[in-house]
């Protein structure tokens, strides 16, 4: 059976509380946090199965790597386009393994301005992960999202929103997101972690317990 530690739990709480004052800018907090993540000191969200298989870290060939910068991305995900923010730091340039860190949105948000309110791109040019920015699907896919008219959310599995033309499945969507930054990139699959902001963080705990052989929980 699957078990989750009070530790992720702990963690979530932490990041919710923080990254509600990130959004008013930067947070050294959300930062001394996310650095002791990415160098394995802390938890992350995830939950534990003690026989699931190890990923496999494989460096794509030279050729098909992206530059280091920010790379609007899109993929297709059950027959729906999705997008996603990847932002890959200087050191992604090496070839060398590097961690991920999936920032969600929350209700309403887009990945550009996760991106600009959290200020992780930095943080991640500073110590060396690579950051991911999805985008959540809006209420109507017709039309241009907006805050409160046509918002973007997560299906993190309350059934909270409804979507015109069937709810999506964000979390194959996030596997999805995890496999096309390894095809363009040196990525750790040993240190893939995930966090988020109100839906976004609540969409966390989806990812983790359907994605639990994939999202780090522990060094």
């Amino acid at each position: 059976p699957q078990q989750i530690s009070f530790a992720a739990i702990l963690f979530v709480l932490t990041v919710g509380l923080a990254s509600a004052r990130a959004y008013r800018g930067p947070h050294e907090l959300k930062r001394a946090v996310l650095s002791a993540l990415v160098h394995e000191r802390l938890p992350c969200v995830g939950f534990a199965l003690p026989d699931a298989p190890a990923p496999q870290s494989v460096s794509p060939p030279q050729d098909q790597r992206l530059s280091p910068g920010d790379h609007p991305r899109s993929i297709t995900v059950d027959g729906r386009q999705r997008s996603y923010l990847l932002h890959l730091p200087p050191a992604a340039a090496s070839g060398k393994l590097l961690p991920l860190v999936i920032m969600l949105h929350g209700g309403g948000g887009i990945a550009e301005n996760a991106a600009k309110d959290t200020a992780w791109s930095a943080k991640a040019d500073s110590i060396g992960f690579i950051a991911a920015y999805p985008n959540a699907t809006a209420t109507d896919a017709s039309k241009p999202s907006r805050l409160l008219r046509n918002p973007q959310t997560w299906n993190d599995g309350s059934g909270r929103f409804k979507k015109e033309g069937g709810i999506p499945n964000d979390v194959a969507f996030i596997g999805a997101v995890i496999d096309d930054i390894a095809t363009r990139t040196a990525l750790d699959r040993k240190r893939v972690f995930v966090t988020g902001f109100s839906n976004g963080a609540s969409m966390t705990f989806a990812v983790a317990a359907g994605l639990s052989d994939r999202i780090a929980d522990r060094k």
